[in-house]
């Protein structure tokens, strides 16, 4: 689920490893397994949501998963990885979800700083805004 420390260096597939872990934790509902991807001083902005440290990230995800979010599919697109120090990567793309219920996707671009913690990489900070679908994924 997570890279490796010795594959640190290797850090570029390290973003799609961990997007691709919090993808499927995302998918399941599992928030315990979305948290463990979030540093314990991570920041999270949705919208006008702002949540810091675990606990409220925790809560936040409680709270969109009993809102409709539970069963939606999420798809997503890396558009910009980069190091910006030894063990830090800024990450920048693009995400929809298709909620299991009927209704429209929400598409969204989103950007986020990940760092190599105890072997682990990790998400430090998230920031997400909402943006047209079709510009998202045209």
């Amino acid at each position: 689920m997570f890279s490796s420390s010795t594959a640190l260096a290797q850090s570029a597939p390290a973003s799609e490893a961990l997007l691709g872990a919090y993808r499927s934790a995302f998918e399941s509902g599992d928030v315990d397994a979305i948290v463990t991807l979030f540093t314990s001083d991570a920041e999270l902005i949705d919208g006008a949501s702002v949540a810091s440290g675990t606990g409220e990230i925790r809560s936040l995800y409680h709270a969109a998963f009993a809102a409709g979010l539970s069963g939606s599919n999420l798809e997503t697109r890396i558009d910009r990885d980069s190091q910006l120090a030894r063990g830090i990567r800024f990450v920048r793309g693009v995400s929809r979800i298709s909620p299991m219920a009927p209704g429209e996707p929400f598409c969204a671009r989103f950007v986020a700083t990940i760092g190599a913690r105890e072997g682990h990489w990790r998400i430090i900070t998230f920031s997400e805004a909402a943006l047209a679908c079709a510009k998202a994924f045209p």
